[in-house]
């Protein structure tokens, strides 16, 4: 039997869960608040019945797992997609006997989906939010463990963090907290762009601004409607203002003082642009820019725009890539610290391994220094 972790990454591979294991999603029955508070504690089950923890395997529910319900009224046999899912975090687990069979019964914390937050909040943008995306709630319910379907993992995204773990395509993450009595959504559902749109996964292509004071995402197309297009500059002029936009300054980084040819060995990465013999014999060294003794690789990712969307690889998209390069890139340069052995692990992101983290070609560069200059103050 495969590991709960490896049926995660199955049902993310496939946008399907496995195949149900749940007997019924009615919650008939269902103990009052009085007879919940008399039941036997558990903090396992598996097959609707209590089970140890410390012999759970994949099967297994646990308290503090996340984990996917079959929703009403759909049938157990009925094709789903993962998405269509109700999901819920697991918080209590009890259990009786009734008529000489077990009853086990559990205490969820709902993840709202888009919809779900709509139907109390109807200013609420459920087209701006992606499929996979949840809302963590404040509401609770007890609900049998018969209702219960497979594990999964909700992960959390920020849209401001430049160390912003990936999430696969057909992963379900969350941006919002609900309180659904006073029916408000924690931070506010509007977005950074121009536009004050949000970001919807599923649809958008973005791109970030990194400095500090700003932070915010564009939609490409804002940006190509306000005119925000590189038309006087060639194409490595671009890279080299992108490269030279830090995420940790609202100053650009002084790339032209590292433009001037320098001697170093031979052996050192990067292009040759010119080559002599130095004092001793077998002695070479060459002349090179600073930045052309970086691997060539690294400088090429910590050019490319930050960007995000279906589009760009991914949900997330190559902000962890691009700011790591950047930064080793700056390091090195300056002085303060050798390109890492390890760098090539250290800038790894879905967005880059699976398309370079590149823009489309039939799309127009845009720029993002006209971006920042109309959405910042």
């Amino acid at each position: 039997m495969a590991g709960g972790e490896d049926l995660r990454r199955s049902a993310a591979r496939t946008g399907m869960a496995k195949k149900s294991t749940v007997k019924t999603n009615s919650n008939h029955g269902a103990p009052s608040d009085a007879e919940w508070e008399k039941m036997d504690r558990a903090t396992a089950f598996k097959d609707n019945v209590v089970s140890n923890e410390d012999n759970a395997d994949s099967e297994t529910f646990r308290k503090g797992d996340t984990a996917i319900l079959l929703p009403y009224p759909t049938k157990p046999d009925d094709p789903l997609p993962l998405h269509d899912f109700w999901v819920a975090k697991i918080r209590g687990i009890r259990h009786r006997v009734v008529r000489g069979r077990p009853d086990v019964w559990v205490r969820i914390q709902w993840y709202y989906s888009p919809n779900d937050v709509k139907a109390i909040i109807k200013s609420f943008d459920a087209s701006k939010c992606g499929k996979y995306e949840r809302i963590f709630s404040d509401d609770f319910v007890t609900v049998s463990s018969s209702c219960f379907s497979d594990l999964v993992t909700v992960k959390e995204y920020v849209d401001s963090n430049l160390d912003q773990q990936d999430i696969c395509a057909n992963e379900f993450y969350m941006r919002y907290d609900l309180e659904h009595k006073a029916r408000i959504i924690h931070p506010k559902h509007i977005g950074t762009c121009l536009c004050g749109i949000p970001y919807n996964p599923d649809r958008d292509l973005m791109h970030l601004c990194p400095r500090p004071s700003c932070r915010r995402w564009y939609h490409r197309v804002c940006l190509v409607n306000q005119g925000c297009v590189e038309n006087n500059t060639t194409k490595r002029g671009r890279e080299d203002r992108l490269l030279a936009l830090s995420p940790d300054s609202d100053e650009s980084f002084p790339l032209a003082a590292y433009k001037n040819p320098v001697p170093v060995p031979a052996h050192s990465r990067g292009k040759c642009t010119v080559t002599s013999k130095g004092r001793g014999k077998g002695k070479s060294i060459v002349h090179v820019t600073p930045l052309e003794t970086l691997p060539e690789e690294l400088v090429e990712i910590a050019r490319l725009p930050i960007i995000k969307g279906a589009k760009a690889g991914g949900i997330v998209g190559n902000v962890r890539g691009v700011v790591a390069a950047r930064r080793m890139v700056y390091a090195a340069l300056e002085g303060r610290e050798l390109v890492p052995e390890e760098w090539e692990e250290l800038v790894t992101c879905m967005a880059l391994q699976e398309m370079g983290g590149r823009e489309e070609d039939e799309v127009p560069p845009v720029d993002i220094w006209k971006g920042i200059f109309f959405g910042c103050v």
